[in-house]
């Protein structure tokens, strides 16, 4: 669900950037987000780069504290 999560914020933020996305692609310990186009600027690049890592740390938190709950 983890891996899910992090390619689907990869997508979105691609949506949102008008960039189309063609598939999320899983695999057992990775996966891929097919983004038809380049981003046309470094900002676009940047954040589509960065929201998946963001994604999976409060994903992470959030797992830790349940733990501890």
């Amino acid at each position: 669900m983890s891996i899910l999560l992090h390619e689907l914020s990869h997508a979105a933020v691609a949506k949102l950037r008008g960039l189309p996305v063609r598939a999320i692609i899983l695999f057992a310990l990775e996966g891929v987000a097919q983004i038809e186009k380049d981003a046309a600027d470094a900002k676009t690049e940047f954040w589509m780069g960065i929201i998946g890592p963001i994604t999976s740390v409060v994903i992470g938190v959030i797992c830790l504290v349940l733990s501890y709950l």
